[in-house]
C-alpha cells in the first residue's frame, strides 16, 4: 500500500507551533506501528524535523504555489505515484498555500485542528477568509474526505455542525506527548494550563475560554510563556490588542488567576513537562528536585 503523507506544512509556520508538534509525534507513533508501508513524504526536506530524513520513504519535493495549482497538481502527484492513501496533515487552515485536490482517485484522511476561520469573529484575517473563493472551494472538497481526524471533541463537534461527513468517518485523536521519566507517579498539588510558544493569535481565544472555565475550577492558574511585549499584536485585531495591553496589569490578571510568564521564576532544577503550544490544555506542575516542594 502506498501512503502519502503531506509535510507542507513544514515550510510554514506551523513547524514550530503545536500543529508541528502534533504531526511529529503522530507520524512517528504511526510508523512505529506499521514500518513497512510504502511511504511517500511531500515536503521540502530541509524544512522537515530531522527524525524522518533516516526512514527508507519517497521524498518528493515540493515548491511552494497556491491553493489554485493544488486543484490539478495533487491528482497527478496521485496518479503519477500510484497512491492508496492521501494524508492531508492539515486542513482547513488559513494558509492559500495549503489547499487541496479537485479529486482523489484514492483515499483520503484530513487532520483538522480548530475551525477557526468559520467561528473567530474577532481576528478579522479569519474572518475576511470565509468571503474569498479559497475557503468556498475547500469547504466543498473537505465535505468528500473519506476519513477525518481532530485533535480534540470541541472541533470534532464543529466539524458536525458544518460539513455534511458521516459520523463514523470522523475520529478524535489527541496530541500525543512525550514523557521522560514516565515510571515516576507525580502527587500535583497545584493545577495549572499553561500556553507555551511564541506569542500568537490563539492567546485572546485561550483567555477568555479559561476565564469562564475558571468560574467552575477555581483552583487552576493559566501560565503564558513566551515573549508577550515583542509580539505584534496589530497583526491581529483591535480585541486582541486590548487583551495584550491588559497583561500588563499584573494585579487584575492575577486576580482572574493568571499570570504571565516573566512572572515566573524558573530554575535548572525545576523540570516542568513539556506543554504545546496551541489551544490544547495540559494540567502541569513544577517540582524542585532539591526540596521536593512544587512551585506555586
Amino acid at each position: 500500500m502506498n501512503i502519502l503523507w503531506d509535510f507542507r506544512l513544514f515550510s510554514y509556520a506551523y513547524r514550530g507551533r503545536g500543529v508541528g508538534n502534533f504531526t511529529k509525534l503522530m507520524a512517528v507513533a504511526i510508523h512505529n506501528v506499521h514500518p513497512d508501508a510504502q511511504l511517500f513524504i511531500w515536503g521540502q526536506k530541509e524544512f522537515i524535523p530531522a527524525e524522518f530524513h533516516e526512514w527508507p520513504v519517497h521524498w518528493l519535493d515540493y515548491k511552494p504555489q497556491t491553493w489554485k495549482n493544488d486543484l490539478f497538481s495533487i491528482p497527478l502527484l496521485i496518479k503519477k505515484h500510484d497512491i492508496d492513501i492521501f494524508h492531508y496533515w492539515i486542513g482547513l487552515g488559513p494558509i492559500f498555500k495549503i489547499g487541496m485536490g479537485l479529486f482523489h482517485k484514492c483515499k483520503t484522511c484530513v487532520t483538522v485542528y480548530d475551525l477557526g476561520i468559520k467561528y473567530w469573529d474577532d481576528i478579522p484575517y479569519c474572518k475576511a477568509l470565509r468571503k474569498t473563493w479559497y475557503w468556498k472551494v475547500q469547504k466543498q472538497l473537505f465535505n468528500k474526505a473519506d476519513k477525518v481526524v481532530c485533535i480534540s471533541e470541541a472541533t470534532l463537534d464543529d466539524v458536525k455542525k458544518c460539513f455534511k461527513i458521516k459520523p463514523e468517518n470522523i475520529s478524535v485523536i489527541y496530541p500525543p506527548m512525550p514523557v521522560k521519566d514516565s515510571g515516576r507517579i507525580v502527587m500535583r498539588e497545584k493545577r495549572f494550563i499553561v500556553l507555551d510558544g511564541a506569542p500568537h493569535k490563539n492567546i485572546s481565544i485561550v483567555v477568555k475560554a479559561f476565564i469562564a472555565f475558571k468560574k467552575a475550577h477555581p483552583d487552576f492558574l493559566l501560565y503564558i510563556l513566551g515573549d508577550i511585549e515583542t509580539f505584534e499584536c496589530s497583526r491581529y485585531c483591535n480585541n486582541y490588542g486590548l487583551i495584550l495591553e491588559k497583561m500588563n496589569h499584573y494585579d487584575e490578571l492575577l486576580k482572574l488567576g493568571i499570570a504571565l510568564g516573566k512572572e515566573l521564576k524558573f530554575k535548572k532544577s525545576i523540570s516542568p513537562v513539556r506543554v504545546l503550544d496551541n489551544l490544547i490544555w495540559f494540567d502541569w506542575a513544577c517540582k524542585d528536585k532539591d526540596t521536593g516542594a512544587y512551585r506555586k
